[in-house]
């Protein structure tokens, strides 16, 4: 059973959580991090209670607990450093089912999650969303996934090395449209190589 601790007097201390993904993390949006901690910092001052602590992990995925930061933030509600937990979205937090046995280690920790950019009543309603939302969460990176490794056994198959550090031989070369991507607005230009020609040797 969780335990209760009842903030009695003063203000609830909140424990803003960020996370952003590899892919955000590699391209440095400002929208991860940053927008998070605007976007918790104010929902904190908003509900009158004040901010006593910030755990982050960056570039880190939502599908496993094997994060510092979210350690870090455990170990912090365990020993009684916050009442609230506050994230921007259910899956900064954890995504998939990873999401919830840290709701669940949280609470056995007395301590509450509130996210800023989604709610969800407590009625049959609000926990269907409530487990939709969860199990979207939980997908989407094994799509990402599975779209990533289509891409490059096709570009594999066009001679392309897909690795990490080009193989004797390689020449490098500027590819501008990278086809398909989940972030369909962002302009990206990824360096790849390809095994020369007979007319570029």
């Amino acid at each position: 059973m969780a335990r209760s601790r009842k903030k009695t007097t003063g203000p609830l201390r909140y424990a803003n959580y960020y996370r952003c993904s590899s892919d955000d993390y590699k391209y440095q949006d400002y929208s991860t991090i940053e927008s998070q901690r605007d976007k918790d910092t104010a929902h904190v001052q908003k509900k009158g209670g004040i901010v006593v602590a910030e755990f982050k992990d960056e570039g880190k995925t939502g599908t496993n607990l094997k994060r510092k930061g979210w350690k870090d933030l455990l170990a912090f509600a365990q020993n009684g450093g916050c009442d609230r937990v506050c994230i921007t979205y259910m899956s900064r937090l954890a995504r998939g089912k990873e999401y919830y046995i840290a709701e669940y280690l949280l609470r056995e920790a007395g301590v509450e999650v509130e996210m800023v950019e989604e709610s969800f009543e407590e009625d049959m309603a609000g926990q269907i969303q409530k487990e939709m939302t969860i199990l979207v969460d939980g997908i989407f990176p094994k799509q990402i996934s599975a779209f990533t490794k289509t891409k490059m056994d096709a570009m594999v198959a066009h001679g392309y090395f897909c690795g990490g550090q080009p193989v004797l031989g390689y020449i490098t070369v500027v590819v501008t449209d990278t086809g398909t991507s989940y972030r369909r607005k962002r302009s990206r230009r990824s360096v790849l190589c390809r095994a020369p020609t007979r007319r570029s040797m």
